[in-house]
């Protein structure tokens, strides 16, 4: 049993240590929010996930990127949809700005079915400086799926994901300010 818990602690440590490396050659917040939700999530043994942009004139997490039932393929999201903050457990997270952990959405008030109901539900923030961009939420049909090595996993693979967004953003901010003379 306990070597189980060391191989599965030496994956996740691989795929954040990958992702860590990945963020260098990735040129957009685009392809960021796609490769994690693609290549790092579904590494996870995850079967879903949807990355939430904050938009910050609408105060709405807007769907931007998915694994599983929501990938369209082509950088598309299949049938987007708008949170706002408080509703539901990406609203919650955003609103909180913490980690929640669902393990049956059949006992939570708030759950949203944004296409099939699924049983667990975890939601890491995407925060950089205190403020919040954005949420990585991942259900599972099972539940209690979702274990504390997921939740470490998550938020280390959040926080390198934040910082490379957040850069990527200042940089295009600047470039249009310099664009504008």
């Amino acid at each position: 049993m306990e070597d189980n818990k060391g191989l599965e602690d030496y994956k996740h440590l691989s795929i954040t240590s990958q992702f860590a490396i990945d963020m260098l050659s990735l040129q957009s917040v685009g392809e960021v929010w796609w490769h994690l939700a693609r290549n790092v999530v579904s590494k996870l043994g995850f079967v879903d996930v949807v990355i939430y942009e904050l938009n910050r004139s609408t105060q709405l997490l807007h769907q931007v990127a998915a694994f599983g039932e929501k990938d369209g393929q082509e950088n598309v999201v299949i049938n987007p949809i708008d949170i706002p903050f408080g509703r539901g457990v990406v609203g919650r997270v955003a609103a909180e700005q913490q980690t929640l952990r669902i393990d049956d959405t059949r006992l939570y008030d708030d759950y949203i079915v944004d296409d099939v109901v699924r049983l667990s539900e975890l939601a890491v923030p995407l925060i950089v400086d205190g403020q919040l961009i954005g949420v990585i939420d991942s259900e599972h049909p099972d539940a209690y799926f979702f274990t504390d090595a997921h939740i470490y996993t998550l938020t280390a693979i959040a926080s390198i994901a934040s910082v490379k967004v957040a850069q990527k953003m200042s940089v295009d901010a600047l470039q249009g300010s310099i664009e504008q003379f």
